[in-house]
């Protein structure tokens, strides 16, 4: 329910699920851009592992791979 009165004004608690809604849509797709770029050092095995892990577990899953890329860096930078 509205406690302002003005239907365009969103309570407290929406606010809060907006900001972590569009945190969380922001994390999957840099974890997905992450998951695709060093996608050729993993094993076929490995990297369809890691999609289903960021796609279902969206908060955890970006986090544990984006904690796991850091040790995949690219050889030629």
């Amino acid at each position: 329910m509205n406690t302002s009165g003005n239907p365009l004004l969103q309570d407290g608690v929406d606010g809060v699920w907006s900001v972590f809604l569009l945190a969380t849509v922001i994390l999957m797709f840099v974890g997905f851009l992450r998951w695709y770029r060093t996608r050729p050092q993993l094993s076929t095995g490995e990297a369809t592992a890691w999609f289903f892990v960021i796609f279902l577990v969206p908060v955890l899953g970006d986090g544990a791979y984006l904690y796991r890329a850091r040790t995949l860096r690219d050889p030629g930078k």
